[in-house]
């Protein structure tokens, strides 16, 4: 998994997770610090191999979030990708 917040929670300089442990504390971590998180969905992306969901987080950002799935439909990769005005 890659995401800004990896890095804002000091768990990798270059925003990026691998295996299921790192991404429970990952998880945890946040959740605990936002015990309020939500998301309103704004819409839904496939292909055979992925799913892109586009929704708004509890700060209001957009936020899409590219997720790589295997022959059996679990994830194996993710990225969370924020929108950045200019």
């Amino acid at each position: 998994m890659a995401s800004a917040g990896i890095i804002r929670l000091g768990l990798s300089s270059d925003g990026r997770l691998k295996g299921k442990d790192r991404l429970r504390d990952y998880w945890s971590r946040a959740l605990e610090m936002l015990p309020n998180l939500h998301f309103e969905l704004l819409d839904l992306s496939e292909s055979p191999d992925s799913v892109v969901v586009r929704y708004l987080n509890d700060r209001g950002d957009t936020v899409s979030e590219y997720l790589r799935l295997n022959g059996a439909g679990r994830i194996v990769q993710g990225s969370a990708n924020h929108l950045i005005t200019v």
